[in-house]
């Protein structure tokens, strides 16, 4: 017998039942009646010789009293009952009568997925290509929609998407195509196969800084004077092409005017905004490339500390430390860390420092200055001799694994832990979806398909 069985039965034995009360003795019955006869003399003779109902004898009832002849009413129509195949035929025809999605450029299936190569806050990014096209590489990066709708980063991924189009410039990365599907947003951009600044082994010598510096000096000034404020400058965010040559990334959290709030990494944070007495202006940007200058230079931040609390502290009060490495550098490093935003050094004062006095700003701009380091390609990666890039695979992988018969993008793919949502939530969470990234999609303006070599020389149009 099973234990939930033994129990139940263990239960019911000590429970308290209600048990029945037993007949009245006549005898008290006729005493009763008699004393009811001395107070009262209404009661009829006959009553008191009357038997008493037993405990499970039930009162006839009442003959209801006929109704007075007037026009019927008519009768309500209950409606059936819902059985389970009506349930099942609904939501089946939620699935047809739904709105649908606008025509988007691309869906997931046009894309071949070859390699996941990061991953970020709200989603993942892959390497693809386009299948049937010449073999072009590309950065999709895929958000999924429920977890940006509950991190509230809905703006920020319009805001990326929205900069990644207008910014066109060399040491900007170009966002090439956008759409969305029912469960993610896909952001199509060029492909930058030498990693980030934050992968190059620190510190630097004083030439690799200059170059590093005036490239992203060059980019930095382009934004700017489009009015845009990056508000996350690091060594993470600056991606490296195949020569070396820098471009700025993950335009998430800027901003085209001074916005105030908390936002970026806290290590290349401003003091301004630490201490919320002003908005995100171009200052706090060039407080982050102080930053990023003293990190190449010597491995570490200005301002670093173990614990956070010690690093708001340094940021706010503590001194500037010399690098003692270049007197012009350590010159500018000082103006860019000045802890008064209308004292700090500018774009002008950047582009007339001694330290980038021998430096072309056309050139920077252009990238036709020589890198003074060229990265190593991903062992998944291949270039050849007229700078084209095709994917070759991993070589540590054996080759007789079999190959799925469709491989997609992880965000389209249910967890199977997730929670099972009903017809109606998952309803109104597409509404809610379609409602709030409406407008996402962002048409190509160049060949996706077209060869590696073809695609080279569209990368810094």
């Amino acid at each position: 017998m099973p234990l939930r069985r033994i129990v139940s039965l263990k239960v019911l034995e000590w429970w308290p039942r209600e048990h029945a009360a037993p007949p009245p003795d006549p005898a008290a019955v006729d005493a009763t009646y008699a004393c009811a006869v001395e107070r009262d003399d209404a009661v009829a003779p006959l009553q008191r010789h009357r038997a008493p109902p037993t405990p499970c004898a039930k009162a006839p009832a009442p003959a209801p009293a006929p109704k007075p002849s007037a026009k019927a009413a008519p009768k309500k129509v209950t409606p059936p009952k819902k059985t389970p195949m009506i349930k099942q035929a609904k939501r089946y025809a939620s699935r047809f009568f739904k709105p649908e999605m606008s025509r988007q450029p691309f869906v997931p299936d046009d894309l071949e997925v070859l390699r996941e190569v990061g991953r970020g806050a709200f989603g993942r990014v892959y390497v693809s290509r386009v299948k049937g096209g010449g073999g072009a590489l590309f950065a999709v990066k895929v958000l999924r929609k429920a977890e940006v709708l509950r991190g509230g980063g809905a703006e920020c991924a319009f805001t990326e998407r929205a900069l990644g189009a207008d910014l066109r410039h060399a040491g900007v990365v170009r966002l090439r195509c956008a759409f969305q599907t029912e469960k993610a947003l896909y952001l199509v951009s060029d492909y930058y196969p030498g990693g980030s600044l934050s992968e190059v082994r620190m510190p630097l010598n004083v030439e690799a800084v200059r170059f590093y510096g005036a490239e992203v000096a060059a980019a930095l000034a382009h934004i700017h004077a489009r009015g845009v404020v990056h508000r996350d400058l690091k060594p993470a965010n600056i991606l490296l092409d195949r020569e070396g040559h820098c471009a700025l990334a993950d335009f998430g959290v800027a901003t085209t005017g001074s916005l105030r709030g908390f936002r970026g990494t806290v290590a290349y944070m401003a003091p301004e905004l630490l201490l919320k007495t002003a908005n995100s202006n171009t200052e706090s940007d060039w407080w982050a490339f102080g930053c990023c200058l003293y990190e190449l230079t010597t491995g570490s931040t200005p301002f670093y500390a173990d614990q956070p609390r010690e690093l708001f502290r340094n940021i706010l009060h503590a001194p500037f430390i010399r690098t003692n490495t270049d007197a012009a550098l350590d010159s500018l490093l000082e103006h860019l860390l000045d802890k008064t935003p209308a004292s700090r050094a500018a774009d002008s004062d950047v582009a007339t420092c001694a330290f980038f006095s021998s430096v072309d700003w056309d050139d920077a701009a252009c990238k036709r200055l020589k890198p003074p380091i060229q990265p190593s390609l991903p062992s998944y990666v291949e270039a050849s001799q007229d700078g084209a890039l095709r994917f070759v695979g991993d070589a540590h992988r054996p080759k007789n694994l079999p190959t799925p018969k469709r491989v997609t993008f992880d965000e389209e793919n249910e967890s199977p832990f997730a929670k099972r949502l009903s017809v109606r939530e998952t309803y109104q969470r597409e509404k809610r979806h379609r409602r709030t990234f409406r407008g996402f999609a962002l048409n190509a303006e160049v060949d996706l398909a077209a060869s590696p070599r073809t695609f080279a020389r569209t990368t810094t149009l």
